[in-house]
């Protein structure tokens, strides 16, 4: 089941790519892939509730002093700070 589902978002990722790099906007394709995210983040939300608390994280280099720089350029731009 995990493999179909990923294998999914890979095609939905491979569509935004390519919405992204043309300069001709497909209406239809945004729907669809607006429809996909929503779809995608309620998967997140029913895993989240199965899965076990997510409780250490892998830095880059292991080493403490990158996890400010990590943390910063993985937030989600909604998270970031501005100014």
């Amino acid at each position: 089941m995990i493999i179909k589902v990923l294998l999914k978002i890979q095609q939905d990722l491979f569509e935004a790519g390519s919405q992204l790099a043309s300069s001709k906007r497909n209406k239809k394709i945004d729907i669809y892939l607006e429809k996909r995210v929503k779809e995608f983040e309620d998967s997140i939300d029913k895993w989240a509730k199965i899965l076990p608390k997510l409780e250490h994280f892998v830095l880059p280099e292991g080493k403490i002093r990158f996890s400010p720089s990590f943390i910063q350029n993985n937030l989600p731009e909604s998270g970031k700070k501005s100014g």
